[in-house]
């Protein structure tokens, strides 16, 4: 795992939308090209490939006990995979067994085991979803007024989202991206399990592949709702434009 090279695939979140604007869209002799995807996609597909090598053994286990005729197999993967991210973290009864771990091992997978819990992705997408719905509310408000300043009103509604989205979005991408720094150089020491004896390794070894899974899990996902916080912030940069051009 290179935690540089995954943090630096990912394009930080600017705080306005006219900045937002302008590093999503590449400017062409044709015109405005929106090229959200391709920036998006090199790290969302380092994350998929590198928590599929964890998890591939589990995820086809799971196909081969309950295989799904609806869908190809290539979608019931990728929806187990997907499913599978929503494990809860390891509990005390599991750290109580790092007692047994070798004196030198116990205090770097200890810490490792620490680290899980810094990867929540699933208390990042609540907070997101209740800033969506207080946005969504005030929307309906507008939305049933009729009186002159309703479109200004519901574009700076829109920015004011945005702006909220993409402070909660950085304060989780810096906090994530220090846990993964953290992570490796704590593998690093014990070369990602092989120093390990292998009783320790016995021990050790589902903690270490699953702590290292929920860390990309988590970029990930930061990564996947990049996409919905991008669309919304376009149209509020293209309401802005409009307004502009209405002289209002």
């Amino acid at each position: 795992m290179d935690a540089a090279s995954l943090i630096s695939s990912i394009p930080q979140l600017p705080p306005t939308v006219t900045a937002m604007h302008e590093l999503f869209t590449l400017k062409t002799k044709y015109g405005e090209e929106f090229r959200a995807g391709a920036l998006l996609d090199p790290p969302l597909g380092q994350c998929k490939q590198l928590i599929s090598t964890i998890h591939d053994a589990t995820i086809r286990d799971i196909m081969k006990k309950s295989p799904r005729r609806d869908m190809p197999d290539s979608i019931q993967y990728e929806d187990e995979r997907w499913k599978l991210a929503l494990r809860p973290i390891f509990g005390p009864e599991v750290k109580a067994k790092l007692a047994g771990l070798d004196a030198a091992a116990r205090p770097v997978v200890t810490r490792i085991f620490e680290l899980q819990a810094a990867f929540d992705w699933v208390n990042y997408y609540t907070e997101d979803e209740k800033i969506k719905k207080v946005f969504r509310q005030k929307e309906a408000a507008l939305s049933s007024e009729n009186a002159p300043g309703v479109a200004r009103a519901k574009v700076e509604l829109g920015k004011s989202l945005y702006e909220k989205q993409q402070q909660l979005w950085m304060d989780r991408f810096r906090k994530y991206t220090a846990a993964l720094i953290a992570l490796q150089q704590w593998m690093e020491k014990i070369d990602y399990g092989e120093k390990l004896s292998a009783t320790d390794q016995k021990l050790a070894g589902k903690i270490l592949g699953d702590v290292q899974a929920r860390a990309l899990e988590a970029h990930e996902k930061l990564v996947w709702n990049l996409t919905s916080i991008i669309m919304n912030g376009e149209l509020t940069f293209s309401g802005f434009q409009i307004l502009s051009m209405y002289g209002e």
